[in-house]
């Protein structure tokens, strides 16, 4: 019927001001693939990245500058704190090895050319989850113009 107080559109509208909304199931299906997708994306990013040309854990220098970064999961982190150094050189067994001779000498280019990760300003940083360094978006910081 169509019209004001008897249509079809209506009796829908007073049904459902009384019994509620009802639940399609399709609704269920979709919240549980898209529960599957988030778990498939975090074992995805949990899984350790390599880079082609630079095994994970070693340290890299930009020429002409004091600049070095860690590789892990084939990105480059820079390093701002000596005791982490300290602490990489140690986990390699090159604790008594100088640093010059510990690093490997880069390009700037070379360097700008590998994925970024997150600085580390303290041994604790070393310890970042995979799947957050895997996350990590330098772009994050850039500015909007």
């Amino acid at each position: 019927k169509e019209g004001k107080k008897h249509s079809h559109f209506n009796i829908i509208q007073e049904s459902i001001r009384y019994a509620g909304e009802p639940i399609n199931p399709k609704d269920n299906d979709i919240s549980d693939l898209l529960s599957q997708i988030k778990e498939m994306e975090d074992e995805i990013f949990s899984i350790e990245d390599k880079h082609n040309y630079f095994q994970n854990g070693s340290v890299l220098r930009a020429e002409n500058t004091d600049l070095d970064y860690y590789m892990q999961s084939g990105r480059r982190r820079q390093l701002n704190d000596g005791g982490a150094m300290k602490l990489i050189k140690r986990r390699v067994g090159k604790r008594d090895v100088p640093t010059e001779d510990f690093v490997i000498r880069v390009s700037g280019d070379c360097i700008a050319g590998i994925l970024a990760g997150p600085p580390i300003n303290k041994i604790d940083d070393l310890n970042i989850n995979i799947m957050e360094l895997n996350r990590f978006d330098e772009r994050q910081f850039e500015e909007e113009y």
